[in-house]
C-alpha cells in the first residue's frame, strides 16, 4: 500500500495499527506508537516494519526526526535513517547522513555528524547516544561559534555532552582558524541553565612604557563538574613572564575560588630606587560553606609578595585602603542568638592588623522581656587580640572580654515612637597599654529615640521626560536621638588599640534625620504594578554638648537616591561642615542609558583640601557590529587628566575584538611619568566575563541604587 504525500492519512494508518503493537509494548515505558509522516510511506505487515522515502518526519516523545528515507521496525522500535538528517529533541540538535536510533531506549548512532546543545556546537565522524541525555562525539570538535566551519574550535577525540549538565573533553587542542595554539589533558563545562561561565580564552597584545611589548591570555580548564579554572600566561617584555591560575568551585563542603599569580619582576624598583630582580606572587582563597541552614562557614587567606602587587598588575582591585585578610569564622544563627568564632592571623607583615586568635561573639536579638514593655539586647566579645604593626616586629597583646548590654522600652502615643533605652559597656583587659596590669573599663549610656511616619498619596499621572508616574506615595520620617555617656572609667589612651570597642568615650549628643520616601508602582521586568522607590532623600545633624552645656552643631549628611524612570538616575551622598560653613565631601554618581545602545556615567569624589576627581565614561554603540567607550578622569585641584581611554570594539561574530590607548599619571617611584598602553582584546562572546584581569584598563566604581548609604554619624 502506497500513499503519495499523504500524510494525514499515514498518520491515521499507524495509529489503526497500534492496536497489536501497543498491547506487546504494554510493559515498556510508553505504549506509544511511532507514527511516520512523508511523501511516500509503505507498511509490511510480515515483517512489522515501515520504510518511508522523501521528507520524512517522526515526532515521538518529545523528540523529532527528519531524514530522506528510513525504516521503522515497529516490534524493537528501531529505525535507520539516511540522508539530511536531523534529530531534535528541545533545543538540542543533531544532523548528520546515517542515522541508527531506537525510539525505546533513546540510543543511537548519527555519522557524518554535527550538532548544538547551546551554547555549544559539535562534530564528528561519529555521534553516539546513550540514553535520555548523554551523546558521545568521536574524532570531533567542540566551539561555541555557530558557523561551519567554525572560527575556533577545541579539538579531540571523544567528548562527552551531558545534556542540561556538563560537557567533557580529553587530550583537547584549541585551534584558531586551523592553528593549533593551547593543549590541555581535560576540559569540562558546565551547560546547566543559569550557571555562570567562566571566559573560554581570551588574548590581549599590547605595549605599555611601564611593561613594553606583552601578550596576556587566559585559557579556561574546568576540571570536572562543579570545578572550572583559568591559566594566565602572561609575557612582558620589560618585566618577565607571568603565570596565574584561577579555580571557582562548588562542592558538597561549600563553593569558593582560589586565585594565584606569580613573576620574576625583572625591573622592580627597590624601596631605596635601585632596579632588583623580584619574585612577586599574590595568592587569594574565598571559601564559603552552608554547613547546616543555621550554620555558615566563611573562610579567606590572602598573601602577597609585596604591597603593591595588586597596584601594578591588577590595577582593577587596586584601592588604597584595602588590606588583605587572613581569617575563618564560623557562624551558627538561633531564634534569639547569633554566635560568631573567628580566627583571624595577620598573613601579610606590610600591613597593620589586629589579630585574633580566636575570638567568641555571641549577640542577641532585640527580645521582649514577658509582658512588661521592655527589651533586652546584649552582645559578648572575648578572645585573644594582638595589634600587629606594619613593617615592624612591635606588637600589643592583650586578652579582651566585653559585655554590652541594653535595656529598652517602647511606647507609642498617638502615631509617635518613643524608645527610652539605657546600656553598659564592661570590658576587662589582661592588660592596659603599658602592658603592666589587668584592668576593667566600665562605661555607660542612657537616651532616648523618638520617630514618627506620616503619609500621603497623590494622583498624578505622567510620563513627562520620561518620569513614568503612575501616582505616587510621599512618607516623611523625622527623627530624634539622644545619647549621653559620661566620662569611662578608663580613657582609650590607656586601653590597646585593637577596634572600635577599645576607641569608646563620653558623649552627649543630639542627632536629628529627616527621611523623605516617594514611592509609585511601575513594571519590571515581567512583574507589574511594582512599589518602587523614586526618590529617598535622607538629612541627619548631630549636636554635641560640651561639658559647659553649650551646643555645637556637627556636619550635616545628606544622602540621596534618585531613580524618576528606567534609564536614568542619580545617587548623591554629601557632609557639610557647619563650622566652617562649606561642603566637605561628595559622592555623585549620575547614570543615563538606552538598553545596551549607549549608556553615560558621571562620578565626582570630593574631599576638601585632598581631591576633586571628575570621571566620564560614554559607552555607545555606533552600529550592530561596531562600539566606542571613551574616559577620562580629572583632578580638579590639579588642573590635569589623572587618566584617559578610549576602547574601540568590533563584532567578530562569535568573538568581540576591541583595540584600546589608555594614558595614566603616575607619580610613584617607580613610574615618575604618564603611563601610556596600547591593547588589543579578544573574548569569546558566549561566555562574556572579563577573559583578562588587564592592569591597565580603566575602570568606574559604579555604586547600586537600593545600595545602603554612609548615614551613620560619628
Amino acid at each position: 500500500m502506497n500513499i503519495h504525500r499523504w500524510g494525514v492519512l499515514a498518520t491515521l494508518l499507524f495509529f489503526i495499527m497500534a492496536g497489536p503493537v501497543g498491547a506487546a509494548l504494554s510493559n515498556e515505558t510508553s505504549a506509544e506508537p511511532i507514527v511516520v509522516n512523508g511523501d511516500e510511506v509503505e507498511y509490511f505487515p510480515d515483517e512489522k516494519k515501515v520504510v518511508g522515502k522523501g521528507h520524512i518526519s517522526i515526532d515521538y516523545q518529545g523528540s523529532i526526526l527528519t531524514a530522506d528515507a528510513i525504516t521503522v521496525y515497529l516490534d524493537t522500535k528501531d529505525a535507520e535513517a539516511e540522508g539530511e538528517v536531523v534529530l531534535t529533541r528541545g533545543l538540542d540538535e543533531f544532523r548528520g547522513k546515517h542515522l541508527r536510533y531506537n525510539f525505546d531506549t533513546k540510543e543511537g548512532i548519527l555519522t557524518d555528524a554535527r550538532g548544538k546543545v547551546l551554547p555549544w556546537y559539535f562534530g564528528g565522524e561519529k555521534v553516539e547516544r546513550q540514553g535520555e541525555d548523554k551523546f558521545l562525539v568521536e574524532g570531533g570538535y567542540l566551539t561555541t561559534c555557530d558557523l561551519f566551519p567554525p572560527h575556533y574550535s577545541i579539538r579531540t577525540k571523544r567528548i562527552e555532552i551531558h545534556s542540561g549538565n556538563r560537557i567533557v573533553a580529553r587530550n583537547v587542542t584549541f585551534q584558531t582558524g586551523g592553528v593549533p595554539i593551547f593543549y590541555s589533558p581535560v576540559y569540562t563545562r558546565s551547560i546547566k541553565e543559569g550557571v555562570t561561565q567562566r571566559a573560554g580564552a581570551g588574548v590581549i597584545p599590547g605595549y605599555s612604557n611601564r611593561w613594553g611589548g606583552y601578550i596576556l591570555s587566559t585559557w579556561a580548564l574546568p576540571l570536572s563538574e562543579g570545578i572550572s579554572s583559568n591559566v594566565h600566561l602572561d609575557e612582558r617584555s620589560r618585566r618577565g613572564f607571568g603565570i596565574g591560575l584561577d579555580t571557582e568551585y562548588d562542592t558538597k563542603v561549600g563553593k569558593g575560588e582560589i586565585k594565584t599569580y606569580t613573576l620574576n619582576d625583572r625591573k622592580r624598583q627597590s624601596p631605596i630606587g635601585l632596579r632588583e630582580d623580584k619574585d612577586r606572587y599574590r595568592a587569594r582563597w574565598l571559601h564559603r560553606w552552608e554547613m547546616t541552614p543555621s550554620t555558615l562557614f566563611l573562610g579567606e587567606y590572602q598573601k602577597w609578595g609585596d604591597r603593591f602587587i595588586t597596584r601594578d598588575y591588577f590595577n582593577g582591585e587596586f584601592s588604597e585602603d584595602f588590606r588583605p585578610e587572613t581569617r575563618a569564622t564560623v557562624i551558627h544563627d538561633s531564634s534569639f542568638v547569633t554566635t560568631a568564632f573567628t580566627v583571624e592571623k595577620r598573613a601579610n607583615h606590610f600591613f597593620s592588623e589586629t589579630e585574633r586568635l580566636p575570638e567568641l561573639q555571641v549577640t542577641s536579638q532585640r527580645l521582649p522581656l514577658w509582658e512588661t514593655g521592655l527589651y533586652y539586647q546584649g552582645e559578648l566579645n572575648a578572645g585573644s587580640l594582638t595589634r600587629a604593626i606594619a613593617d615592624s616586629d612591635s606588637h600589643t597583646t592583650s586578652g579582651r572580654v566585653d559585655f554590652f548590654n541594653e535595656l529598652s522600652y517602647a511606647k507609642n502615643f498617638s502615631g509617635i515612637e518613643v524608645v527610652p533605652l539605657a546600656s553598659t559597656h564592661q570590658t576587662y583587659y589582661g592588660q592596659d597599654l603599658t602592658g603592666e596590669e589587668e584592668v576593667v573599663r566600665g562605661l555607660a549610656t542612657v537616651g532616648v529615640d523618638v520617630s514618627t511616619r506620616m503619609r500621603r498619596f497623590y494622583d498624578v499621572q505622567t510620563s513627562f521626560w520620561g518620569l513614568e508616574l503612575n501616582g505616587f506615595r510621599h512618607i516623611l520620617e523625622p527623627g530624634l536621638e539622644y545619647r549621653y555617656t559620661p566620662e569611662p572609667t578608663l580613657l582609650p589612651s590607656r586601653l590597646p588599640p585593637f577596634d572600635e570597642i577599645d576607641l569608646l568615650t563620653e558623649k552627649n549628643r543630639l542627632t536629628f534625620s529627616l527621611d523623605n520616601k516617594f514611592q509609585t508602582r511601575r513594571t519590571v521586568g515581567e512583574r507589574e504594578g511594582e512599589v518602587v522607590d523614586f526618590l529617598d532623600f535622607v538629612l541627619k545633624s548631630n549636636l554635641d554638648f560640651r561639658s559647659s552645656g553649650e551646643g555645637q552643631f556637627r556636619d550635616i549628611v545628606g544622602d540621596l537616591e534618585l531613580r524618576p524612570s528606567s534609564f536614568w538616575g542619580a545617587i548623591l551622598e554629601s557632609t557639610y561642615d557647619i563650622e566652617k560653613r562649606n561642603v566637605a565631601r561628595v559622592n555623585l554618581d549620575l547614570f543615563a542609558f538606552q538598553g545596551d545602545r549607549w549608556r553615560l556615567d558621571f562620578l565626582q569624589r570630593f574631599e576638601e583640601d585632598f581631591s576633586n576627581q571628575l570621571t566620564t565614561k560614554l559607552s555607545w554603540r555606533m552600529s550592530p557590529l561596531w562600539k566606542i567607550e571613551l574616559y577620562d578622569r580629572f583632578e580638579v585641584y590639579d588642573k590635569q587628566f589623572e587618566e584617559e581611554e578610549v576602547v574601540l570594539s568590533r563584532d567578530l561574530h562569535c568573538w568581540e575584538g576591541s583595540l584600546g590607548v589608555n594614558i595614566r599619571d603616575t607619580e610613584d617611584l617607580e613610574r615618575s611619568k604618564a603611563e601610556v598602553t596600547v591593547y588589543v582584546a579578544l573574548r569569546l562572546k558566549a561566555f562574556p566575563g572579563a577573559p583578562i584581569e588587564l592592569g591597565n584598563r580603566a575602570s568606574i566604581s559604579r555604586r547600586l541604587i537600593g545600595d545602603r548609604r554612609s548615614g551613620e554619624m560619628e
